[in-house]
């Protein structure tokens, strides 16, 4: 288990085996942990780090400022972190706003790479092993902590921005995955599974896709997709939009702001008509269902009070219906059954009472 000390000039540190702790100090040095749980530091100038197989912590130097002969070494530069299959689980400290870097080796592709975010952290994990890669705080907001570059020692045309590192981050996968926003606008994808989505500030378009999901508009005008499967979906402050297509499951829809002119939206996809929605209360909430299909969207507690409305609801004709008109289908609809399964258009004898207030109301 050594301890060594590149200090001045561009120097190559090599622990070997053992549990090593390696310093770059001044110059553009290379560190490589070998075998072992170890510890690099990158000191100053524009280092490169590779940990190796076994659990490494990785410094950028500034991280942890340490004194021998002549003083500390401040780890400015621009560091590149390797990491590539059986490398274990690596942690990097990176708090130097330089441009940093983590280069894949050589066996690891684009494609291989998934990015997930674990509070702050964020963790690079390979498809096919359990090496994963965790840079703490590179999702805190705060550009000096951040990695800048991620690139690959197979594909060097191709890198990932800051950016990408956090849309990345925002796609699920088919397990029931659990992805949190950040304050811009974003774009979220579930993937398959039941996954809880949260948007968190900014314009967000939030899409559930497949499986049982749960979706959090948050703060700013936010569009949510339940997808396929039974979903939640909770649109939070400001003006939210809410899509259903057809065979899009029985969603639910929270929605509980009052502020005064902001509306909200329920869009129905192609294929669903203005006469194919059958409005009913079922206690305190609204139920529409698309007649003909187990298919419905409840509004929950729409007759508590107008903040729990959806102002508009929109079909890909363009035809409109406002929540002060919704109690009149409601009313008239009451008198009948819904049509039965694999009905999807009226009955002649339903369509004398009902045409013309549908016809009233949808404009």
């Amino acid at each position: 288990n050594d301890t060594i000390y590149g200090e001045g000039g561009n120097d190559l540190v090599a622990g070997d085996e053992g549990s090593d702790t390696l310093y770059g100090g001044n110059g553009d040095d290379t560190l490589l942990g070998g075998s072992g749980n170890d510890v690099l530091y990158a000191g100053d100038g524009d280092d490169t780090l590779d940990g190796g197989a076994g659990d490494d912590l990785l410094y950028s130097g500034a991280y942890r400022q340490f004194s021998y002969n002549y003083g500390n070494y401040a780890g400015n530069g621009n560091d590149t972190y390797r990491f590539g299959v059986g490398d274990g689980h690596d942690t990097i400290y990176d708090v130097e706003g330089a441009a940093d870097r983590v280069t894949f080796k050589e066996g690891v592709a684009t494609a291989d790479v998934r990015v997930t975010r674990s509070g702050n952290a964020m963790v690079l994990s390979i498809a096919g092993t359990t090496d994963t890669l965790t840079v703490l705080e590179q999702f805190s907001g705060d550009a000096s902590t951040q990695i800048e570059e991620v690139r690959f020692a197979d594909e060097p045309l191709l890198s990932w921005s800051v950016s990408d590192l956090m849309a990345k981050s925002l796609l699920g996968t088919s397990n029931a995955d659990t992805l949190v926003g950040f304050a811009g606008d974003d774009v979220i994808h579930g993937a398959a599974g039941n996954d809880t989505l949260y948007g968190e500030g900014g314009n967000d378009l939030i899409a559930g896709d497949e499986g049982n999901d749960t979706l959090y508009g948050g703060n700013g005008d936010d569009v949510l997709l339940g997808g396929v499967g039974d979903d939640v979906l909770v649109g939070g402050a400001d003006a939210d939009s809410y899509a259903f297509a057809s065979g899009g499951g029985q969603d639910l829809i929270v929605d509980s702001d009052a502020t005064s002119g902001v509306e909200d939206t329920l869009q129905f996809g192609t294929g669903i008509s203005a006469d194919q929605l059958w409005m009913r209360q079922v206690g305190n909430d609204l139920e529409v269902s698309v007649i003909g299909t187990s298919d419905k969207v409840t509004i929950a507690d729409w007759y508590s009070g107008t903040s729990h409305q959806i102002e508009t609801f929109e079909v890909a004709s363009g035809l409109q219906l406002v929540n002060s008109s919704v109690n009149s289908l409601v009313e008239a609809m009451a008198a009948f059954s819904p049509p039965a399964a694999g009905e999807t258009t009226l009955p002649t004898s339903y369509q004398t009472s009902l045409n013309g207030v549908i016809a009233a109301n949808w404009q």
